[in-house]
């Protein structure tokens, strides 16, 4: 006879899978939020940089009076070395190719959001949930590989990361609660392995005639029987 997983090995399951998914969603979008961050502030004065720079050296060969010529000059090779740096880098496509894989990864954090906050009692909704776990986790690492990396940017990353966001890394705060969660069940698995198993008596029902032969004049509840009719007889 083949023997299914218990209860406790599930839940213990379940609380693996939330801690591993809780703490990946939280790095990688902390990860790809300053990602964004930082191209967004790259793209939009670089940006607006080349538009003006490029309006007052055109203002200038066409006017010849607008700026001095070393004023000229020192405009164009700026203009020149920044041009050069947006097609090379790319600021605005980075900023919204992170953006994309942002909203990606709040939507994975969205779907765990719903699986955590939807209480489970009894044992077939424990297993459809680490099933749903199961199938995020999947989901998870397949965002995973198909993300790339900046390592000049990682490097940022890791210094915001050790100076502002330290460890509130993770999705949500939760792993207090599973601990507590746990400590909470495997006191009630204790109280009820260490509660004494006591059998309930065998007392038979007192019977019409001990109750007519009764000396005494006042009955007990305990007297209380049914006569042949089948009402009560009780005091009144």
């Amino acid at each position: 006879m083949e023997i299914g997983p218990r209860e406790e090995d599930i839940e213990d399951e379940i609380i693996g899978y939330i801690d591993k998914i809780n703490a990946d969603i939280g790095f990688y979008w902390w990860k790809r939020y300053i990602y964004s961050a930082f191209w967004s502030n790259i793209s939009t004065p670089i940006n607006l940089s080349i538009v003006v720079f490029t309006t007052l050296t055109t203002g200038q060969a066409a006017t010849q009076t607008l700026l001095t010529p070393e004023i000229t000059t020192i405009l164009s090779s700026v203009t020149l070395f920044v041009s050069i740096f947006n097609s090379f880098f790319k600021p605005y496509e980075q900023m919204t190719q992170n953006q994309k894989i942002l909203q990606e990864w709040s939507d994975i954090g969205d779907k765990f959001d719903e699986i955590y906050y939807d209480r489970v009692y009894t044992l077939t909704e424990k297993k459809e949930r680490l099933v749903k776990l199961e199938t995020l986790f999947k989901s998870m690492s397949s965002l995973k590989r198909a993300n790339d990396n900046n390592y000049c940017i990682d490097f940022i990353y890791i210094f915001i990361r050790m100076i502002c966001i330290r460890k509130n890394m993770n999705w949500v705060t939760i792993k207090e609660i599973n601990a507590k969660n746990k400590e909470r069940r495997n006191s009630m698995l204790r109280s009820i392995n260490a509660a004494p198993i006591i059998a309930a008596p065998n007392i038979a029902a007192p019977t019409t005639n001990q109750v007519i032969n009764a000396h005494s004049p006042v009955l007990r509840i305990s007297d209380i029987t049914h006569n042949n009719y089948g009402t009560d007889t009780s005091i009144v």
